[in-house]
Formats: structure tokens, C-alpha cells, sequence
């Protein structure tokens, strides 16, 4: 223990403590050379790190502990001593005649490894250089250790040496050396130097000489009878952490104080004026100093904070003390003012007497004060060699600044930290511009406190504030009673009572004869598809006695309980990852289709399961659901089922639901800030309803704002104090602040088992946890101290070793308070731990992309994330993949900006791989963003992933990556741009005669030249598209280039031909049994047929059609089916069974939810009463077909609306109508672009369009 504290003090001063006799208050001199180096350039890194939050503060940290790791070095190496550190400046001792040479030495060896080795510093915020300037002076000083020794002591060296190399420093330049005119000789004596004489100091701008060679420097040993000395100057709260030697910090909300004093020199001055023995002096001086110093570190360690250190500045000397680290409390920021404030007023008292026994009315010393509250990173700076701990953090500077504008005997604070202290007195001083703010911030000095009332505490329980909250899920329980299905989110900030609320309805449920089941979202599984419907499935399973590991067992419940679907169960597979054997329906399904089988299939299930009872379902922290359930729930609301449900998502405000508004059945519930009559009930409850307690409930409500919580366990903390005051009461300023204080007062053994859980998640295995962390929980009995922290209700358990946090933001802030570089490390340990243990890690790759991507190992982080957004993309959960591959691309910038730096990996992707896992991602993600018609994404990442893979991908996919660029460029319009990426990707293609890309090439050009109506160019390309597919080793893109061809000669109105090759595709799709080709393949054939006007052969291929599409059960093909079908009956004059088919298709438009298609239908049924002369029936579906279309922005459908009504109006003679119409359809007409006019044409088969065309061509006609 005497080492871990020795490194914390100056050597000088070691070994004056170890001389026996000597006393630890003394005031001496000492002769030697000043060096006071600082920094140029950390202002600006610091103030950018610190925009990026917490891991800033850390990463700044890291950058300095290496800086001064060097700097350390090569001062203890020429014989320095390291008085201070002062932020990123060092004030250094050199001693002796033979230290004159040596400091130089060291000096110069500083400033060349700085300009060598701190230019363009690569970091997360950019590339910064680095300058030293340094100011180096000689001659005698004082050195004095003052304080009392049971509270702290405090060394101080002063005088006009350490006032000189401090003004010199900031005299020269960077990259200079102030250099006291005293040391001239050695100087020329000694180096070479480029410098120049100032009046009356040397600028050196280059120092040249010998410098000492050696690899380590030494520690000066310590004794232990000296380290019993040395232990009073090291602040007591944080002696504990000393033989931390691996500690790296943590991060913490602190008060934090700044003090100037005027300096010990002023002081001792006006002594000696008025005294002339120097040991009466001498005496007199330590006696004032120790008064000061006591005052302070008395007065900071009564109120539970931490006396930090002083500092030597140029104005005096700098005190800095805070509360919140190591130890935090509920109120800091509280006691940080009030310890402040009961400094000043001792040290005005200390002054008073000081004046009085100097028998003067001259102010003798003076302070300033500035108080900031803030994150910091609390941590050591230093090396092996010399330590001291600090903070870090942009409040830091902001209280060091506050005090530089301060007043004298003032205690100055930003108006932010004013609004939180708010039942104390303020002044305002004034808006400030203060250095490293872009705004300018409202300054405030503290003006006195209020009244205390002394009050005794009881207690009584009860559930109170949320009964409205109650009732309206009790009243959505009953609309589910009675056959509809409710959907609702109860979203608020934690704390709120949100889990209390759910708790309240679950025992309501339970009262009810209804199916409850219980879902937990946790952070972790946030990219996990389906993640809370696996739970909902396996509890479904085990309330039906199914286990659902078993695949036949599932299979067997599964028949039992979807009815005719049981042809589709083996979608299950994408669920539950069981192996129930692919038909021959399922294994050729394209992702789209197959992930809404398996959302047809839960919803059968569900269907079933409300039958018997109504099923009710507590989503709890929603807000962590993954996205592929979201999915599901907006499938479950927009079908029209008939379903006895009830989802109930409790989240907090970050969950999105706005997709969900739009649905009757969706009820939001936004829990309130309790209102002040709400709060005194539940304190009430909880304290009593004594008179006494008024101030003390005012005080606790005003802290608590209206948060349930915060009130609850404030309340409940107060039961065990026989008395309390209002001005004593320890309030926390955030419900944060409070868990972090609760925290920090267990025991060691309990606060690093709560804060190495946090990172394994909410919840976890005790049994896992011990052997994860096997070192750090080597000496702790982990039962023990589980049963102890549950019995605090802390933990909950869940099941066998299972528990969880029993309130999710204790998580939080545990986790948030770790450091970055140690949750990076255990991140890594977690993922490679679980990794190992499971048989098939694919199973749990999201959880294993979690804590890798969280990780300091950047290749398996890669790997985990590339391989788990594959997944969700197979699973067509395209949000989730998207996010995937943006978490992806960040970590490669990541590592690109920070190549040289090991601060954030320690394993990262050599070049060409890390090239490689670029273009892959850029590659897949522009995929993902074309599935989610993000096209201009889309077309972004293709172009980037064929930069990036221009010199090493392989050729073949960056020729297939051009045509899917061009097919995006095609889709946006972009119809030049697509076609010159599609003949650059044909050229390449035929060089390396990659036969698939040729054909896919082809394609394209086929689309782009049937778009511009240019036939017989598409049809020349398809003939060339079909002689190279037939080379390849797929028949699908062949069987579509045949199909596209048949289109083609339909709309060249060669309609045999157009058969032909219908005929074609369909016979190749028969062959690979692509059911859902075959089903188009049909469908094109009847059109043209019905084209042909040959309606017996156009309706056997449509009922064809049909049938499959029934036995798919695609509703959207079902419904196209009937249209068709009833198309042919009208043509045929047979209106009412038209009629019926129309009228059906409408049905299953609505069911399956397509507007666009339920638009259409409304189109078709209105053409039928139009033509039996239904004028108002007719109108009636017409208006419903338009007024869906113009909410869809849909003006294709539009343009096909007008144009029908316009003919029909002409038809029956009604010429005014007509008209009236016409010009709605001209409006159509000119919002949409020539290409895209020609295409709805086309792919509508309007005959007879002279009328259109001729206004789109500019043809005049006053009238239809």
C-alpha cells in the first residue's frame, strides 16, 4: 500500500517524509530549475471529443495518458520531478547544479517527440497536430505542506521561479521555449539552438544537444513508516481505489468546484512585512495555510465529496473539489453549492482573523468560485512512474471558467445548474460568452438558502395515480370480450409506472377468463427477427402441453389449429429455426411472399386461440422490439380477421407508432407527469399524512417532478430516518442520480457484480456471469451475493439462476457509468464466451452481433453483423437488415479514420479484408434499399460498392451490380443514365463472356425500350437475351425473358407470337414448379386471348389462373383473378355474373388491405351499372374508386377513372359532363411525363385513347 501511494506524490517530497524527525507541515526553500510545459492544440481536440458525449471524455483520456506516458518518461529519466499535472501541462523540478543541464535535455527531448510523433493524431473527431511550448526558469522557491493531518494535507511549491516558467510559457509560441535569461550559459555551453534574445527572456525554436539514453525510469521506493506519512496528502475518499492499478475510470454526474486563491507568495509577502523572524514567519504562514485548507477539505469531506487537488496557476492557486466520484450521492449537485457556500463563509471567517491578528484593514487573501454540474470521466492520468487522479469532461472547463469571471468571495454558476437548484436564492449577473460555447450562457451567483422544518417519517402502503389509466384498459378488455381485437401503447420516460400499470391489468386479466400471455423486449434482441413472437410461440406451446423443440409435435399442433393452412406450416421454420420438412409450396417461395404466409399462419393460430377465450398479450419494453414483430402487429390490425385480441405495447417514447394510428382499434395511452395533488397521495401513502411532513413532501415533490418512481423510492428511503429536515434531505436533482447513488453506496462486491451484469443485459445467468468474469469475480461468492441483492429488490429471479433487474434503468446507469475501453473488452468476453458454449452459434448471431459490434474486436464484429443482416434480409425484415449495414459502414469508418490508433480495437481487419467487407456491405445494403424503394439509397451504395471494388472484387459481380444499379436508375425514370449503365455492363459481360450477365444486361435494355415504345429494338434484344439465357444455368431468368418477350408482341398486337412465348415461360416454370409463375404465366395467356376477343380460351386459362392462386392462398392473385374473369363476363354481356365477380374481388381487396386494388375493383363495379344505365350506382362506386386513388396519389389509376367516365359520358349524350371530366383528366394528363403516359397505356390495355392521346401529343379540341 505505502507504493500505491507513493507514486501520487512528488519524490522531493517522499524523501523529505522519510527523514526521521521530520514533521509533515513545513515551510523550507529549494534552489533548482522550473520547467512548466503545456500544450497546444488538446483545447480544440477536447472541445470536438466532447460533442461526441461520454466517449469522448474517454477517448481524450486515452490520448493523454499516452502523451504523458512519454513525457513522464523522459523527465524521470534526466533526473526530473513531477510536481503537478495541470490538466494537459506538467510543472517539473529539476534539482542540483547538474539539473540546469538536464533540464534542458529533457526539454529538448519533449519538443522533438512531439513534433515527431503528435502530428495529424488520428481520432474519432478528426486528425489533429499537437504543439508543445514550454517555459523553463531558474532560482529559489518555496515548498510547504500545510492542512490538518486527519483531514488532508497539501503540497505547495511557490514563488517567483514556478511565476517565472509560467509566464514564459505563455509568452512564446508553439512549438518555443521560454527560456529564463539566467540559464543563457548553459545554453551555449551545453546545446545547439536556434534562438533569439527578447528583452527579458530567450526564445529557443530549436534545442539540440545530448540527451540521457535508457529504456524505463525508476520508482522511487517508499517504506512504510513513510507511506503512513505520504497517505495524508492522497484524499481519503479515494484511497480505497489506489491499489487499482488497471483501473481506467468511469463515468459520473458530478458537482464540481473551482476555487482560485490568491496565491501562497501574496501571502507569505504580507506575513514577512509584518514579521521579521523567518521560523516566526515560517510558523505563522503554515498556521494560515492549514487554517485555509482545512476550511476546505473539512468542509468537502463533511458534505461527502472528494478534495481533488490544487494547482499552481499564474494568478494564484487553483483548488478543485467535487461530489458525485467515486462516490456518488442522490444530491451532488445540492451538496457540491452547499459545501461551496460553507467554504466561503469559513475562509471569510479564517480571513477576519487573519486580518485582525496582522492588525491591518488590508484584504489579505481573496477567492473565486465557480460551480458547474455535469458527465465527467473520472479516472487516473499518468503512468506507472507518476499518477494523479482526474476528471475529464467539457463541465470540467465550464467550471474553470466560470470562476475566471467570478467575483471575489462569489460562488458563480450557469443558469442550466440554477433551473436545477431552484428552492435556493439566485442574483443574476449577466449573459456571458464563454470560451468553447457557441451560445452565450445566463451567469448567476449564489444569494442564500430557505427554511428547514425538523420532521419525524411513517409509513403506509398503497397502489395509487394510474386508476384512469386502468380503466381505459379495462374498457378495451371488454370491447375484446366482445369480439374485436385493441391494440394499445403506454408510452412515458422511466419511471413513469409503466411496469406498474401492467402489473395492475395483468392481475385484471387474471380475474377474467381470457388467454394472458407476457412478452419482455430486451436492447439485445433488438435486431433478433421475431424475437417476441418466439416467446408468445414457445408460451403458447407450453400452455398446450407442445414442446415446442420438437418439430413433429409442433407440426401435429399446427394442423390442428390453422385448418386448410396447414399446406403453409413449414414457414414456421423462419419463427421457431425448427427443421418441419419444406413441401414443395414453401421451398421455392421468394422471401416477400413466405414471410407473409408465416403472418397469415400466426394469425390463424391467434384466431383459433381467441375462439376458446380472447388472448391477451403485455409487450413490456416494446420500445426494444425487434422490427420484424412490429411487422407483425401492423399485419395483425390492418387484416380484417376476426380476432378476440388484445396487444398491449408498454414502451418508452422512442418506439414509433405512427404506423399504427391509422387503425380504429389503436388506443395510445401517454402516462402523465403525476400532477402535485397525485404526488402527496402517494407520499401519503408511503410517509403518513403527519403536518409536520409539509416541507419535507413540497421539497421531495418539487425534486421528484411529477415521477412516480423517484417519489416512491425517495419516500420509502425516508422510513427508516427517525428524523429528517427539509435542508438536510438528501434529494437527488434525477431518478439517474438517485440508482447510480444507490449504487455506489453498496457494498464492492455487489456494485461490480450490478455493473458486470449490466452488461450482459437485463437480464441473466448467475451461473454464465461467474464463469465470464471468472478473475474479477474470483475472491466474491456469487449466490451470496445474488440472495442479497434480491432480498434488497434489486434482482428479481426468473427462473433457475435466471434473474433480471428489477427496474431496467438501474441497468442503464450501471452500464453507462462502466468505461467505454472496459465495456468494449467484456463486450468482447461475453460474445466469445456464448459463442463457444452454443452448439449452433448461427441460432443467436443478433445477440452475438450485439456484443461484438459493442466489442473492441472489429473482425468478428464485422462478420457477426454481415451474416446477421443476410438473415433479416432472407426474412424480408428490411429495416432491420438496413440498420444492420449502417452499423456495419460505421464501424469501417471507424476503423479507417483510427488505422494507427489502438484505442477503440484491439483486432481489426487487415486492408484488403476490411476492403472486402466494405464492398460486400455496400453491395447487399444497396439490395436492401431497392426492396424498400429507397432507389436513389439504392443507386448510392451500388456506385460506392463498384468504387470500392474496382481493382479487387470479382469482375462478374461488379457486372451484375451495374445492371441492378441501371434497374434502379430505370425504376426513378432515369431512363438515359440506366440504359448507358446497362450497355457499359452488356460490353464487359461479352468480353469475359459471363453469359448471366449478358442475358441480365439485355433485360434491362428490353424494359428501357418497351418503356419508350421502341418494339421492335425490345424485341431485338430479347431475341439476343434469350440465346445467352439459354447458356446459363437458369431457367427462371429464362422463363421471364420469354414472358417479357410475349408482352412485347402483345403490344405490338402480334398476338399469336405473344402466346408463343407465354407458352414458353410457362412450360419452364412448370418444369422448375414455380407455382407463382405459372399462376402469371396463365394469367398472361388469357390476356391475350381476351385480346383476341377469343373469350373461351381466355377465360379457361384465367379460371386456371384463378384456382392456383386459390390453393396459394394469394389473396392479391385471387383477386386479379376475378377481375379478369368478370372482365370477360362484361364483354360478354353476362353483367350480373360480372358483377359477382367484381363485387368479389372487391371483398378480397379489402381483406388483404391493397387500397390500390380495392380502388380498381370500385372502377369495375361502377363500369357495370354504368352499362346497365345505373347512373347513380355507378357514380356512387366511381367517386369511392376516385377518392381512394387521389389519397394513394395513384394517377394512373386516376387517368384510367377519367378517361372511362369521360366515354362513358359521351356514350349516353351527357356532353356537359363530359367536359367537366375531360378537364380533370387533362390535369392527370399533365403530371405525368411522356415515358410513364405510354407505359400506363400499355400495361392498362386502354383501346381507343385518341381522345388522351391527342391532348398529350397538343392536338386542340374544344370539346370531347
Amino acid at each position: 500500500m505505502a507504493e500505491d501511494y507513493g507514486i501520487f506524490i512528488p519524490d522531493c517530497l517522499k524523501v523529505r517524509l522519510s527523514r526521521k524527525g521530520a514533521s509533515v507541515k513545513f515551510l523550507e526553500k529549494r534552489e533548482g530549475v522550473i520547467v512548466f510545459s503545456d500544450i497546444s492544440g488538446f483545447t480544440s481536440l477536447t472541445e470536438k471529443l466532447m460533442l461526441t458525449g461520454r466517449e469522448g471524455s474517454e477517448e481524450l483520456t486515452f490520448l493523454i495518458n499516452k502523451y504523458f506516458d512519454r513525457m513522464i518518461k523522459v523527465i524521470s529519466l534526466h533526473g526530473g520531478d513531477i510536481i503537478k499535472f495541470g490538466g494537459d501541462a506538467l510543472l517539473c523540478y529539476f534539482k542540483g547544479p547538474q539539473g540546469r543541464v538536464k533540464a534542458l535535455q529533457a526539454v529538448g527531448k519533449m519538443m522533438s517527440i512531439v513534433k515527431r510523433e503528435y502530428v495529424n493524431v488520428p481520432t474519432s473527431a478528426g486528425k489533429f497536430t499537437i504543439y508543445m511550448h514550454c517555459g523553463v526558469s531558474l532560482g529559489e522557491f518555496w515548498e510547504c505542506a500545510v492542512g490538518e493531518e486527519y483531514h488532508q494535507l497539501e503540497y505547495l511549491l511557490f514563488g517567483e521561479p514556478i511565476v517565472q516558467a509560467l509566464h514564459l510559457a505563455d509568452c512564446v509560441l508553439a512549438g518555443e521555449i521560454g527560456l529564463d535569461k539566467e540559464l543563457q550559459s548553459i545554453l551555449t555551453d551545453h546545446f545547439k539552438s536556434d534562438c533569439s534574445a527578447e528583452q527579458d527572456f530567450i526564445r529557443i525554436k530549436n534545442l539540440r544537444g545530448k540527451s540521457v539514453v535508457g529504456s524505463r525510469a525508476k520508482v522511487l521506493p517508499v517504506d512504510t513508516f513513510t507511506g503512513l506519512h505520504i497517505q495524508h496528502f492522497i484524499p481519503k475518499s479515494i484511497r480505497d481505489y489506489l491499489h487499482k492499478t488497471d483501473y481506467i475510470g468511469e463515468h459520473r454526474r458530478v458537482g464540481i468546484c473551482f476555487i482560485e486563491l490568491t496565491s501562497a507568495l501574496a501571502i507569505l509577502m504580507q506575513i514577512r512585512e509584518r514579521m521579521k523572524d523567518e521560523k516566526e514567519v515560517a510558523h505563522y504562514f503554515i498556521e494560515i495555510l492549514s487554517r485555509i485548507y482545512h476550511a476546505i477539505a473539512g468542509t468537502v469531506e463533511y458534505y461527502g465529496g472528494t478534495y481533488l487537488k490544487t494547482d499552481t496557476s499564474g494568478k494564484g492557486e487553483k483548488i478543485i473539489f467535487l461530489f458525485g466520484a467515486p462516490v456518488a450521492h442522490e444530491d451532488d449537485e445540492r451538496r457540491a453549492l452547499e459545501a461551496t457556500y460553507r467554504v466561503v463563509e469559513q475562509l471569510k471567517q479564517v480571513h477576519k482573523v487573519f486580518k485582525e491578528e496582522m492588525k491591518t484593514d488590508k484584504d489579505l487573501f481573496a477567492i473565486k468560485c465557480g460551480l458547474n454540474a455535469g458527465n465527467v470521466f473520472w479516472t487516473l492520468v499518468g503512468n506507472e512512474v507518476r499518477r494523479e487522479w482526474t476528471v475529464m469532461g467539457d463541465s470540467v472547463n465550464l467550471s474553470a471558467r466560470l470562476m475566471s469571471i467570478s467575483k471575489n468571495w462569489a460562488v458563480t454558476v450557469q443558469g442550466k445548474l440554477m433551473n436545477q437548484l431552484t428552492d435556493y436564492e439566485w442574483e443574476y449577473v449577466g449573459c456571458y460568452k464563454i470560451k468553447g460555447k457557441q451560445k452565450s450562457l445566463d451567469i448567476y451567483t449564489y444569494a442564500g438558502d430557505k427554511t428547514e422544518s425538523k420532521v419525524s417519517v411513517s409509513k403506509q402502503e398503497l397502489i395509487i395515480g394510474r386508476e384512469g389509466e386502468l380503466a381505459i384498459l379495462e374498457r378495451c378488455a371488454d370491447k375484446v370480450s366482445q369480439g374485436s381485437k385493441q391494440l394499445v401503447s403506454i408510452s412515458a420516460d422511466a419511471g413513469m409506472g409503466k411496469t406498474l400499470l401492467c402489473d395492475n391489468f395483468i392481475k385484471k386479466c387474471r380475474e377474467r377468463d381470457v388467454n394472458l400471455y407476457m412478452v419482455t423486449c430486451q436492447a439485445y434482441v433488438m435486431g433478433e427477427p421475431y424475437y417476441g413472437w418466439k416467446q408468445l410461440s414457445k408460451q403458447i406451446f407450453a400452455s398446450n402441453a407442445v414442446d415446442g423443440n420438437k418439430p413433429n409435435e409442433v407440426e401435429r399442433f399446427l394442423k390442428q389449429n390453422v385448418g386448410e393452412f396447414k399446406k403453409w406450416i413449414p414457414v414456421i421454420n423462419d419463427l421457431l429455426e425448427t427443421t418441419i420438412k419444406e413441401n414443395e409450396l414453401t421451398e421455392r417461395l421468394e422471401p416477400r411472399t413466405r414471410k407473409n404466409k408465416l403472418f397469415e399462419l400466426l394469425s390463424r393460430l391467434l384466431v383459433k386461440l381467441s375462439i376458446a377465450k380472447p388472448v391477451v398479450i403485455i409487450c413490456d419494453d416494446a420500445h426494444w422490439m425487434d422490427g420484424g414483430s412490429l411487422e407483425f402487429i401492423e399485419y395483425l390490425f390492418s387484416s380484417p380477421v376476426h380476432l378476440q385480441a388484445m396487444i398491449v405495447l408498454s414502451n418508452r417514447k422512442e418506439l414509433d407508432v405512427d404506423c399504427f394510428r391509422k387503425f380504429d382499434s389503436f388506443v395510445e395511452i401517454a402516462l402523465h407527469k403525476f400532477k402535485e395533488a397525485e404526488s402527496y397521495r402517494l407520499m401519503d401513502s408511503i410517509m403518513g399524512m403527519d403536518e409536520k411532513l409539509s416541507d419535507l413532501k413540497q421539497t421531495i415533490s418539487t425534486k421528484a417532478q411529477g415521477n412516480p418512481l423517484f417519489i416512491k423510492l425517495l419516500s420509502e428511503n425516508l422510513i427508516s430516518q427517525t428524523g429528517v429536515s427539509s435542508k438536510d434531505l438528501t434529494v437527488p436533482d434525477t431518478i439517474s442520480s438517485m440508482f447510480l447513488s444507490i449504487i455506489d453506496q453498496l457494498v464492492d462486491e455487489q456494485k461490480l457484480f450490478l455493473k458486470l451484469a449490466s452488461i450482459i443485459g437485463k437480464t441473466f445467468n448467475a451461473d454464465d456471469m461467474a464463469t465470464i468474469f471468472s478473475k474479477e469475480l474470483q475472491s466474491i461468492q456469487v449466490n451470496f451475493v445474488v440472495d442479497i441483492l434480491k432480498k434488497n429488490d434489486w434482482l428479481l429471479k426468473e427462473s433457475d439462476n435466471q434473474y433480471s433487474f428489477k427496474y431496467p434503468l438501474m441497468q442503464e446507469v450501471a452500464y453507462e457509468s462502466m468505461p467505454y475501453s472496459y465495456k468494449r473488452t467484456y463486450h468482447a468476453r461475453i460474445a466469445s464466451y456464448f459463442e463457444n458454449k452454443t452448439r449452433d452459434p448461427h441460432k443467436i448471431i443478433e445477440y452475438l452481433a450485439f456484443h461484438y459490434f459493442r466489442s473492441s474486436n472489429a473482425i468478428k464484429a464485422i462478420e457477426h453483423l454481415l451474416t446477421a443482416a443476410d438473415k433479416s434480409q432472407r426474412l424480408y425484415i428490411l429495416n432491420q437488415s438496413n440498420q444492420y449495414y449502417s452499423d456495419i459502414m460505421e464501424l469501417v469508418e471507424k476503423i479507417k479514420q483510427k488505422r494507427y490508433s489502438d484505442y477503440f480495437f484491439e483486432q481489426i481487419p487487415a486492408r484488403d479484408i476490411l476492403k472486402e467487407f466494405e464492398f460486400n456491405a455496400l453491395a447487399k445494403w444497396g439490395k436492401v434499399l431497392s426492396q424498400m424503394g429507397r432507389m436513389k439509397n439504392a443507386i448510392e451504395k451500388f456506385n460506392n460498392a463498384i468504387k470500392r471494388g474496382k481493382h479487387h472484387a470479382d469482375v462478374n459481380e461488379l457486372i451484375m451490380l451495374k445492371n441492378k444499379m441501371a434497374h434502379s436508375y430505370f425504376v426513378v425514370g432515369q431512363l438515359k443514365i440506366a440504359s448507358k449503365l446497362a450497355q457499359s455492363s452488356l460490353s464487359e459481360a461479352k468480353r469475359l463472356n459471363y453469359f448471366e450477365g449478358i442475358a441480365g444486361s439485355y433485360n434491362i435494355l428490353i424494359n428501357l425500350q418497351y418503356m419508350q415504345k421502341d418494339f421492335k429494338c425490345a424485341l431485338r434484344f430479347a431475341k439476343h437475351a434469350i440465346s445467352y439465357a439459354k447458356k446459363t444455368s437458369s431457367p427462371a431468368l429464362l422463363a421471364d425473358i420469354y414472358s417479357n418477350t410475349g408482352i412485347i408482341y402483345w403490344s405490338m398486337n402480334r398476338i399469336s407470337d405473344a402466346i408463343c412465348y407465354a407458352k414458353k415461360s410457362l412450360n419452364i416454370r412448370e418444369k422448375i414448379k414455380d407455382k407463382y409463375g405459372i399462376a402469371t404465366s396463365y394469367n398472361n395467356i388469357g390476356v391475350c386471348y381476351f385480346h383476341k376477343r377469343n373469350y373461351k380460351k381466355a377465360l379457361l386459362y384465367y379460371k386456371k389462373s384463378l384456382k392456383l392462386h386459390e390453393y396459394l392462398d394469394d389473396l392479391y392473385g385471387t383477386a386479379w383473378s376475378h377481375n379478369n374473369i368478370g372482365e370477360i363476363l362484361f364483354e360478354s354481356g353476362k353483367l350480373n355474373d360480372a358483377f359477382k365477380h367484381f363485387k368479389y374481388s372487391n371483398t378480397l381487396a379489402i381483406e388483404y388491405g391493397d387500397k390500390s386494388l380495392e380502388a380498381i375493383t370500385h372502377l369495375f363495379l361502377s363500369s357495370i351499372f354504368f352499362r346497365k344505365r345505373e347512373q347513380e350506382k355507378g357514380l356512387e362506386h366511381f367517386n369511392i374508386a376516385v377518392e381512394t386513388a387521389s389519397k394513394l396519389n395513384q394517377n394512373e389509376e386516376l387517368m384510367i377513372a377519367y378517361y372511362w367516365i369521360v366515354h362513358y359520358f359521351i356514350s349516353v349524350d351527357q356532353m356537359h359532363a363530359s367536359c367537366d371530366y375531360y378537364e380533370k383528366l387533362k390535369d392527370i394528363l399533365s403530371l405525368l411525363d411522356k415515358e410513364a403516359f405510354y407505359y400506363l397505356l400499355y400495361s392498362h390495355r386502354i383501346k381507343d385513347l385518341d381522345l388522351c392521346h391527342c391532348e398529350f401529343a397538343g392536338g386542340k379540341r374544344n370539346n370531347p
